[in-house]
């Protein structure tokens, strides 16, 4: 691989979109917006969906498929299972192929919700009161549980998919009685939604999310358009710096690399981390986006940092490689 640290010079790149995960259709538009930037500033781009078009449920040979094409770098553009979750990354690190995001530990850890909160905590990061069930587990006793109302969130998804809002005791357990998998209840707190870039170590800024319907859920990130975003955020200064310092324990803390989003409640009296993506959106309308658009940062140029993030990680771990 030629010395493309500093983007000097075309990258050949794969950018790596689609999937099979419950968070494809985002993955499609974020690939996209990413292919077309690189392409607009020179660099030579093939796009591939792994997802095998003649068995959907099934992936193509990706290791293959980037051997054919010949790349400097994999530009992560895939989101959920098998994208984000250490899979994906454990492949590239095994193949040596430089790519963008956090490696293999916080890609894992990150999309794990009962974990991430562990490490969390031990960093100091405050987080909301929860238990974790699991399909095959007994149904949890009402006095087992943290106060109500509650978030019943997939352990290990993105993109707000599966969320739900639980009001009472009667409609949680009858949630459960069907469900599959692995679930986090916790406490649903209401206040101000915050989401903070972090990149390389250091809070870039944040969005203050304000969705029509009150939450924001994966209708509103995707779909109604009516979502109000302020960036930077109507918080006082003295508590924007807390959220962004809190961000960037929270990044430390999983040990992640390149962007990751970190999402808060701010409330009146509490503050709450409520997770930290390693792999965020980059479409028209994501968050990570306008805040390096609001530090003059134009779409272009942060994808172009992320990758020159990615070409020095991987010369790090290179030159820390014994002979």
């Amino acid at each position: 691989m030629s010395d493309l640290n500093h983007c000097d010079q075309p990258v050949r790149v794969a950018v790596l979109y689609g999937g099979r995960s419950s968070e494809r259709e985002v993955s499609l538009s974020t690939g996209v917006a990413i292919g077309d930037a690189l392409r607009e500033r020179g660099h030579l781009v093939t796009m591939i969906d792994p997802r095998d078009p003649a068995r959907p449920t099934r992936h193509i040979n990706l290791l293959e498929a980037l051997e054919e094409v010949k790349v400097d770098l994999v530009f992560n553009a895939l989101h959920g299972t098998y994208g984000e979750d250490g899979c994906l990354q454990g492949a590239l690190e095994w193949s040596g192929v430089p790519y963008t995001g956090s490696g293999v530990k916080a890609s894992a850890v990150a999309m794990d919700k009962d974990m991430s909160r562990r490490l969390f905590t031990s960093a100091g990061v405050p987080v909301a009161r929860a238990v974790t069930w699991r399909s095959g587990d007994a149904l949890p006793a009402e006095g087992q549980l943290p106060e109500a109302p509650w978030a019943l969130k997939p352990l290990a998804e993105g993109s707000s998919v599966g969320i739900q809002k639980i009001t009472s005791y009667t409609e949680l357990t009858a949630q459960l009685a069907d469900a599959q998998g692995s679930w986090l209840i916790e406490t649903w707190l209401e206040g101000v939604e915050v989401s903070v870039m972090v990149l390389d170590g250091e809070a870039w800024g944040g969005v203050e999310i304000v969705p029509s319907s009150g939450w924001y859920d994966y209708e509103a990130k995707y779909v109604r358009g009516d979502t109000q975003y302020f960036c930077p955020p109507r918080l006082p200064q003295q508590r924007l710096d807390e959220v962004y310092s809190l961000a960037e324990r929270a990044y430390e803390a999983l040990d992640c690399s390149g962007v990751a989003r970190v999402d808060f409640i701010c409330g009146v009296d509490t503050l709450i981390a409520l997770e930290l993506n390693t792999s965020p959106g980059m479409t028209a309308t994501s968050l990570v986006p306008k805040v390096a658009q609001s530090r003059g940062v134009a779409f272009g140029a942060l994808c172009e940092r992320l990758m020159r993030s990615a070409l020095a990680r991987a010369k790090e771990l290179s030159d820390g490689r014994p002979e």
